[in-house]
């Protein structure tokens, strides 16, 4: 390789760790950039989104929606938080899914409103 080249493709891995560096620094005592009441707002936040999303779809989802939906309404409820967490985290262990058009189209706003929510929350946009 070019000396120049390995020379400039090393200033640049400096500055890029650098960079990842100064998120993780302290100014002011705290060890990170994120403090704690900080993720638990976003955890708070999550809980409430979640909490409420299971509530809209208790109200709208038909048995036709979703795969391995109970019919007793407590426990249909619980499936149905416990189906927007794993999307809130996109985890999806696919003992539930969206089996409907319609259903697959709430899941992909839903995912669109999460990621957008998390990049403008970390990145301050």
């Amino acid at each position: 390789m070019n000396p120049k080249l390995q020379d400039q493709t090393d200033e640049n891995n400096k500055s890029i760790n650098t960079r990842i560096r100064s998120l993780f620094s302290s100014t002011s005592g705290v060890s990170s950039k994120i403090k704690s009441h900080e993720v638990l707002y976003v955890l708070a936040m999550a809980f409430l989104i979640n909490f409420a999303f299971a509530l809209f779809l208790l109200t709208w989802v038909k048995n036709s929606d979703l795969s391995n939906l109970p019919t007793e309404v407590f426990e249909r409820f619980i499936m149905l938080f416990y189906f927007g967490i794993s999307i809130f985290t996109t985890t999806g262990f696919g003992d539930i899914s969206a089996k409907s058009k319609r259903m697959r189209m709430v899941v992909a706003l839903y995912l669109i409103l999460v990621v957008s929510g998390a990049i403008s929350f970390f990145f301050e946009f």
